[in-house]
Parts: structure tokens; sequence; C-alpha cells
């Protein structure tokens, strides 16, 4: 789908030790406004997400659709919504690489990520190609940060391009496996 007709805001729902989809829903609360033409999906909600989306009423008014971690969703399925959203949001105090960061990015979602250990900054360029969440408990940087986003439309159509044709073919298998061979073989030489 092009960036243009996207209507998605996708949502990884991680709670508990090392995510934080929570504060992402407060920031959304807060941007309620700027929602109205949007559909929030979270997707693999803990138990405390569930919880949350149910028993807050500050919620009401954001068209939002919440899949449970337990109810299983196949992966070309999220792919399919990551295909649709025009921005994926990420949130977490976890340092290493997000797969579902690369997987948005394949597939044309605008990237926003936290950064715990600076892993997500060797895919995001930070106001190029995506943003970054500097702290992943700043409920008003987060809001900050996906109004930038949503107020921006040649950010997106800036960061969709690079992705694309720069970033995405850095992640291919076979660029990967070329690259591994080329390591292994330096190492044996």
């Amino acid at each position: 789908t092009p960036a243009i007709e996207r209507k998605i805001i996708l949502v990884k729902g991680y709670q508990g030790r090392s995510g934080r989809c929570i504060e992402v829903l407060k920031a959304l609360v807060e941007l309620k406004e700027h929602l109205t033409p949007f559909k929030v999906i979270v997707f693999g909600a803990s138990d405390e997400v569930i919880t949350y989306t149910n028993e807050t009423k500050t919620l009401d008014g954001i068209d939002l659709e919440v899949f449970s971690i337990k109810q299983f969703l196949v992966h070309s399925k999220i792919l399919e919504l990551m295909g649709k959203a025009l921005l994926y949001i990420g949130n977490s105090n976890s340092d290493g690489m997000p797969n579902t960061l690369l997987e948005a990015v394949a597939q044309g979602a605008f990237p926003i990520q936290s950064n715990p250990g600076g892993a997500s900054e060797d895919v995001i360029i930070d106001g190029k190609n995506g943003l970054l969440i500097s702290d992943c408990n700043d409920i008003t940087h987060i809001k900050n940060v996906i109004f930038k986003a949503l107020s921006s439309k040649e950010l997106i159509f800036e960061a969709f391009h690079i992705n694309q044709t720069e970033i995405k073919p850095k992640y291919e298998i076979e660029h990967i496996k070329t690259q591994v061979l080329k390591a292994y073989n330096s190492i044996i030489d």
C-alpha cells in the first residue's frame, strides 16, 4: 500500500520486563485529536496491555484493535499489517536489534523505535529514515516523537524511499549470506 494511503498505526504490544507498550498508548491518548483518520493496532499484547486497554477510559475515542500475545497471529498476518501501516512503533528498555523493526522497514512502515544500547541507530538515522525514542519511559517525549512523524508527510516519504532503496537491501538474506561468507573466507585466507 502506498504510504499516502496508509491509515494504520501499528504498535508492538509487549509490556513488562522489557516492553513499554503502555507508555506508547498513554502518549497516543495525548494525541487523540490527531488520530481520527487512523486505526491503532496493537499486536502481541501482553496481559498488562490487555488489562490496561480494557480498563482505561482515556482510550475511548481512539479506533483501537488489540491482538493478545495469546491470539497467535501468523507471521504473514503481522507482515501484512506492517505493509498497511503508516507508522510502526516499538518501545522497549532492552537492547539488541528488534526483528520487528527490520520487518517494518522492509514492509514500508515508518519506524519509531526505542534505542537502548544503541542497536536501533544501526538501522534508523534519527529524523532521516525513522525516529528514535531516547527514553522509553518518558510519555511526553514519546508523544512528541509520534507527533513529529504524524505532522511531516515529507519525512514519511523520504524515509520510505531511503528504507526501500538503501536499508532494506542491506538486510536481505542473499546480501547477508554474501557478507558472512566473505568474512569467513577472509579468516581462512
